[in-house]
């Protein structure tokens, strides 16, 4: 399934035009304002996966169904060895989900859900149907080179940033058989918390479009900054390969059946043994996540993490659900 076709209108959204901010007391706005990235050669996992290059241009096997995922979670939590002057340090350290950490007021009952299979959709819409739509609230977050950063770095970046990262998944689903469209738009200049409006037009128009859409995703990436300013680098190692960890969010919502298939689905992709999640959050905002059947929220690791981590659990993600939802 080819993404750019099944979008039957164009991008017309503003180009981001980003700003910058070196005030100590600021950071964490500092971290939303910036562009830095370091290109890196990505390795296939390992042979139990298929070969797919950085570029997400060809994947040239489906994802396996039946793939044992060995999970090393041995790691420490290690600060590197040695930095450049003035630059501070990222400390890796590796997680295990536990819980849901719940922001709200809303008690979190027993849950009783079954994913909707893509068959299912097939069945009722054909086999085109796309079943995933994989959106961005800010497209241009970019990543670290995984060892170190300096707070005048820059933060965004117009590739090898999540938007990329968006297009892996996509192409992975697509490549293992649960069809997916991929909306890689900037809205409000760049803005991450001013564009609502336009983020949700984008998602309405392509719901619209495509009744068979049933999961939406939007993939950001974290910001995981210590007090002393250095960085927590959230890693697992998966058959050999060291991949980033996610962070899942469900917006908290007053449709109980929904929110209960948004946390279900959160916990479903957390626990899976894989171990690819750090944290699952129920927030008090509800993220526009109203505005689909089933939605989530999922940073593909953080800043401190490599493009090519990220780009490790883009792919492990995609295989990991595409079990959730295939026969």
């Amino acid at each position: 399934m080819n993404e750019n076709q099944l979008i039957p209108y164009e991008n017309k959204r503003a180009k981001s035009n980003l700003g910058k901010s070196l005030l100590k007391g600021i950071v964490i706005l500092l971290l939303a304002v910036g562009s830095v990235f370091l290109a890196l050669n990505f390795k296939a996992l390992t042979s139990e996966f298929p070969n797919i290059d950085t570029d997400s241009q060809n994947i040239s096997s489906n994802l396996p169904i039946d793939t044992d995922l060995n999970t090393d979670s041995s790691m420490q939590d290690t600060p590197n060895d040695t930095i450049p002057n003035g630059m501070l340090p990222i400390i890796e350290k590796n997680f295990t989900f536990e819980e849901i950490r719940n922001e709200t007021d809303i008690t979190i009952e027993a849950m009783d859900f079954a994913p909707i299979k893509a068959s299912q959709i097939y069945k009722s819409y054909g086999n085109e149907a796309p079943v995933v739509l994989i959106v961005h609230k800010s497209s241009q977050e970019a990543y670290s080179n995984g060892i170190y950063y300096s707070m005048s770095d820059t933060f965004y970046s117009s590739s090898y940033n999540v938007g990329d990262i968006g297009k892996i998944i996509c192409d992975a689903l697509n490549s293992s058989g649960v069809n997916a469209i991929h909306l890689n738009e900037i809205y409000a200049n760049g803005g991450r918390f001013s564009s609502t409006a336009e983020y949700e037009e984008a998602i309405k128009e392509a719901l619209a479009a495509y009744p068979s859409i049933e999961y939406v995703f939007s993939i950001s990436r974290d910001n995981l900054i210590n007090e002393d300013f250095s960085m927590t680098k959230p890693i697992v190692s998966l058959n050999g390969a060291s991949l980033a960890q996610m962070k899942i969010t469900v917006g908290a919502c007053d449709d109980k059946e929904q929110l209960e298939k948004n946390l279900s689905l959160a916990v479903m992709l957390a626990t899976s043994k894989a171990n690819l999640a750090y944290d699952v959050v129920l927030s008090q905002f509800n993220l526009s996540q109203k505005l689909s059947p089933c939605a989530l929220d999922i940073d593909i690791g953080a800043f401190s993490n490599s493009f090519e981590e990220a780009s490790s659990l883009a792919i492990a993600f995609a295989y990991e659900f595409s079990l959730l939802i295939s026969e």
